[in-house]
Protein backbone atom coordinates (compact mmCIF):
# COMPACT_ATOMS: atom_id res chain seq x y z
CA UNK A 1 0.00 0.00 0.00
CA UNK A 2 1.72 3.23 -1.22
CA UNK A 3 0.89 6.67 0.63
CA UNK A 4 -1.60 7.79 -2.10
CA UNK A 5 -3.75 4.60 -1.21
CA UNK A 6 -3.38 5.55 2.78
CA UNK A 7 -4.34 8.96 2.56
CA UNK A 8 -7.21 7.75 -0.09
CA UNK A 9 -8.38 5.42 2.68
CA UNK A 10 -7.52 8.12 6.04
CA UNK A 11 -9.88 10.36 3.76
CA UNK A 12 -12.52 8.12 3.73
CA UNK A 13 -12.32 7.37 6.67
CA UNK A 14 -12.66 10.59 8.43
CA UNK A 15 -15.36 11.20 5.75
CA UNK A 16 -17.22 8.35 7.00
CA UNK A 17 -16.70 9.27 10.54
CA UNK A 18 -18.11 12.71 9.66
CA UNK A 19 -21.37 11.19 8.22
CA UNK A 20 -22.04 9.17 11.25
CA UNK A 21 -21.42 12.47 13.79
CA UNK A 22 -23.49 14.51 11.24
CA UNK A 23 -26.59 11.95 11.45
CA UNK A 24 -26.01 11.36 15.44
CA UNK A 25 -26.63 14.83 15.67
CA UNK A 26 -29.59 14.85 13.53
CA UNK A 27 -31.11 11.93 15.77
CA UNK A 28 -30.40 13.67 18.89
CA UNK A 29 -32.04 16.95 17.30
CA UNK A 30 -35.10 14.73 17.07
CA UNK A 31 -35.16 13.17 19.74
CA UNK A 32 -37.84 15.51 21.91
CA UNK A 33 -40.24 15.04 18.85
CA UNK A 34 -40.19 11.68 19.26
CA UNK A 35 -40.73 11.30 22.24
CA UNK A 36 -43.90 14.23 22.26
CA UNK A 37 -45.00 11.55 19.62
CA UNK A 38 -44.94 8.29 21.68
CA UNK A 39 -46.48 10.55 24.65
CA UNK A 40 -49.18 11.30 22.31
CA UNK A 41 -49.78 7.81 21.17
CA UNK A 42 -49.56 6.27 24.68
CA UNK A 43 -51.61 8.71 25.73
CA UNK A 44 -54.02 8.10 22.76
CA UNK A 45 -54.22 4.34 23.76
CA UNK A 46 -55.33 5.27 27.25
CA UNK A 47 -58.17 7.68 25.88
CA UNK A 48 -59.07 4.95 23.44
CA UNK A 49 -59.64 2.56 25.70
CA UNK A 50 -61.40 4.50 28.23
CA UNK A 51 -64.14 5.21 25.05
CA UNK A 52 -64.48 1.96 24.19
CA UNK A 53 -65.78 0.71 28.16
CA UNK A 54 -67.74 3.68 28.35
CA UNK A 55 -69.47 2.88 24.92
CA UNK A 56 -69.78 -0.38 25.95
CA UNK A 57 -71.45 0.42 28.78
CA UNK A 58 -73.87 2.89 27.04
CA UNK A 59 -74.51 0.29 24.30
CA UNK A 60 -74.80 -2.81 26.75
CA UNK A 61 -78.00 -0.55 27.82
CA UNK A 62 -79.28 0.22 24.28
CA UNK A 63 -78.46 -2.44 21.97
CA UNK A 64 -79.01 -6.10 22.33
CA UNK A 65 -77.22 -7.73 19.54
CA UNK A 66 -73.50 -8.00 21.38
CA UNK A 67 -72.04 -8.41 18.13
CA UNK A 68 -73.10 -5.34 16.99
CA UNK A 69 -71.64 -3.94 20.08
CA UNK A 70 -68.51 -5.07 19.77
CA UNK A 71 -68.15 -4.10 16.32
CA UNK A 72 -69.25 -0.74 17.33
CA UNK A 73 -67.20 -0.71 19.99
CA UNK A 74 -63.98 -1.63 18.14
CA UNK A 75 -64.68 0.94 15.10
CA UNK A 76 -64.64 3.85 17.76
CA UNK A 77 -61.24 2.41 19.48
CA UNK A 78 -59.46 1.81 16.13
CA UNK A 79 -60.78 5.41 14.63
CA UNK A 80 -59.45 7.51 17.64
CA UNK A 81 -55.98 4.93 17.28
CA UNK A 82 -55.52 5.69 13.86
CA UNK A 83 -56.41 9.65 14.31
CA UNK A 84 -53.75 9.34 17.34
CA UNK A 85 -51.26 7.55 15.42
CA UNK A 86 -51.27 10.13 12.50
CA UNK A 87 -51.62 12.78 14.73
CA UNK A 88 -48.06 13.30 15.99
CA UNK A 89 -46.76 13.43 12.44
CA UNK A 90 -49.38 16.10 10.83
CA UNK A 91 -46.62 18.84 11.29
Amino acid sequence: MDTKDRLNADQAIQHLWEKLNQWWDALILRVPNILIALVIIVFSVFIAKFFSRLLRQILRKHLANQSMRRLIVKLIYSIILSRAFSLPWMS
